[in-house]
Formats: structure tokens, C-alpha cells, sequence
């Protein structure tokens, strides 16, 4: 079964050529070891502008799937076709106890990392597939840099549009957080994600600091920043999906976080406890008070996360409406 399945690692060679340019050591393998040919486990970046989005859209020529991009390397619809000529070695791998014993010994838990498709095998390995935009969403790809987006926002009642948004999505990593400071002028809120389904697991850069500690003390200083100091905060505590999935397989979070204590171990309580916590911190830190503002999300809950964004639209004009003193 092994050898069968080794084409994999050459369609997956294949698709990381399309994401980032093999050149691109920070976008392939960012806080790894290890070279792109040898990525067990890791976690593929992009850059903005290298056209990943195009790279990914697949065109239909007589009812079968083709690949786009333009690597120069593949056959129409490679990728597709090697799944599917594994699928049943893949599907027989991932129903083996022993395999499941042996993660499980290992503490690898394959369903909470990005981009996990196992228990969908059937319908991804189709040599139909197209993906959907749950498949768009769980795949959950990082990017490296500064990506700019502007949109306008759905028109309020009686207003002929609605007012446009300039988003700076800008990295998250350690390296990144330098770049910051040139986009703190002119900002009207920010919109801060912490992964709260960390609590458990350690930086991909530095495997010696906590992730979740690692979000708690980066709220920390961003609350405490003057230049910030008459910003609009958003708090996003982030990937709840996956909190729930962790507290209900037994994972206890007093293991790992101390001051829970005893708390009851379950998604409701967890919720409630790091609200108070993030909450004090910008009470403590916040060279002016303000007001508190977050929301527990998952990623890939359009539905409440579109809700979400009404709320973060009337934080936005109740700011401007303060820098104009008409409130």
C-alpha cells in the first residue's frame, strides 16, 4: 500500500508549486524545519499576489474536472486523477484501527488540523469533485504579508449604497508583527483573533511558548498601546469549533491552563472563563476605557459570522460618529 500511495507525494508537490514558488522558503514551510520535499505535518503559507485563488479554480471540459494553473509539469487533471486512483487504499488507511491507535499514541489529531477532508474521502476523490465553499472554508490556508481588501458593506434602510471597507489583514506570526506599526494611522477598529482552541498546543516558531499564552500577551500589548489608545477593539476568540471537539474528547484545559482550576470542563464554561479573562486584561491595560466587544466564532459559520460583521459595522460608524463629536 505504500508504494501505491507514493504518487500522493508528487501531486502534492504539484498543488504547493501552485500555492507559493518553491523559492519562497518563509510562504512553504514558515516555522518549520526541514525542506518543502519533506513536509510531514506542515503547514503551507501564500503570499499575497501570487495568484493562488486562479491556481485553485478548476475549469470543466466535457463534464470532467481540468487543472488550472500554469506549473508546466502536470497533465490535465492530474491531481484529480491520482486521488481517485488511491482513494481506496486512502479510505482502507484511514479505517485501520491500528492507524487510529498509533495517532493516538502519538497525540496527532489529523480532524482538528486544517484542511482535514478524511471522513469525506467518497465525495473528494470523485474525479468530479468540484469543492464547496465548506471545502474553501476548511481548508483554512494562511497567508504571509499584508493583504488589502475593500468592499462595500449591504446598504442600510432609506441609503442608496453602503459604505465601503478597507480591511488590512496583516500576519499574525512573530516575524510579521513588526510591520505592524505603519498601519495604526487612520484605523477605526481592530478586529483581533485568538485562537482559543490553542490552549493546548505550541507556536509553529517557537515550540517553547504556549499559543494560547502567546495570543493572551499579544492582547495584552495591543491594549496597551497609546497609539491605539482611542481604537475600537473586536475580539474574535476564534475556531470554538474546534475548543468544543477538544474539551469533548477529555482533553482537560486546567492541564494546561491553571488558573481554570476546577472548573467544569465543557464548551459553555470555557467561554464564560476566557471572556472574563481577555475582558480584564484590556480593563487593566487600555490607556483609556473601552468599551468591551467580543464574539465566540468559527471560521466556517458563515451565517453567524455575517451576523457578526452587522455588529463590527455599527462599532465602526458609532467610532466615527465620536471622532466627529456627535456623540
Amino acid at each position: 500500500m505504500t508504494t501505491r500511495l507514493l504518487p500522493l507525494r508528487h501531486i502534492e508537490n504539484l498543488l504547493i508549486a501552485k500555492l507559493a514558488p518553491p523559492n519562497e522558503d518563509e510562504a512553504t514551510h514558515l516555522g518549520f524545519s526541514g525542506s518543502h520535499k519533506q513536509r510531514g505535518g506542515q503547514e503551507v503559507f501564500v503570499r499575497p499576489g501570487v495568484g493562488w485563488h486562479g491556481a485553485l479554480i478548476k475549469s470543466h471540459k466535457n463534464g470532467r474536472p481540468m487543472s488550472a494553473g500554469n506549473a508546466g509539469i502536470e497533465t490535465p487533471d492530474e491531481p484529480q486523477s491520482v486521488l481517485h486512483s488511491c482513494r481506496h487504499d486512502i479510505m482502507a488507511l484511514w479505517q485501520n484501527t491500528d492507524v487510529h491507535t498509533i495517532l493516538k499514541r502519538r497525540k496527532v489529531r489529523l480532524e482538528e488540523l486544517p484542511g482535514f477532508y478524511l471522513n469525506d474521502l467518497d465525495r473528494i476523490t470523485s474525479l468530479h469533485y468540484m469543492p464547496s465553499d465548506d471545502d474553501v472554508l476548511k481548508a483554512r490556508l494562511k497567508t504571509v504579508g499584508v493583504c488589502e481588501y475593500t468592499f462595500e458593506m449591504e446598504a442600510s434602510a432609506g441609503a442608496e449604497s453602503g459604505a465601503e471597507w478597507r480591511i488590512i489583514d496583516v500576519g499574525g506570526s512573530r516575524s510579521q508583527r513588526p510591520t505592524w506599526a505603519q498601519f495604526f494611522d487612520d484605523v477605526d477598529a481592530i478586529l483581533f483573533l485568538a485562537p482559543i482552541s490553542g490552549f493546548d498546543q505550541a507556536l509553529a516558531e517557537d515550540h517553547s511558548v504556549n499559543r494560547l499564552e502567546d495570543s493572551v500577551l499579544l492582547w495584552k500589548q495591543t491594549c496597551s498601546n497609546k497609539l491605539l489608545g482611542n481604537v475600537e477593539f473586536v475580539l474574535f476568540m476564534n475556531k470554538c469549533d474546534l475548543l468544543d471537539a477538544k474539551l469533548k474528547s477529555g482533553i482537560r484545559l486546567s492541564k494546561y491552563v491553571r488558573s481554570y482550576g476546577n472548573r467544569t470542563n465543557d464548551l459553555d464554561t470555557a467561554s464564560k472563563y476566557f471572556r472574563g479573562k481577555f475582558s480584564a486584561i484590556q480593563r487593566e491595560h487600555s490607556p483609556a476605557p473601552r468599551k468591551f466587544y467580543s464574539f465566540f466564532t468559527s471560521v466556517t459559520d458563515t451565517t453567524t459570522t455575517a451576523g457578526i460583521l452587522a455588529i463590527v459595522r455599527d462599532v465602526v460608524v458609532r467610532q466615527h460618529l465620536k471622532k466627529s463629536k456627535l456623540i
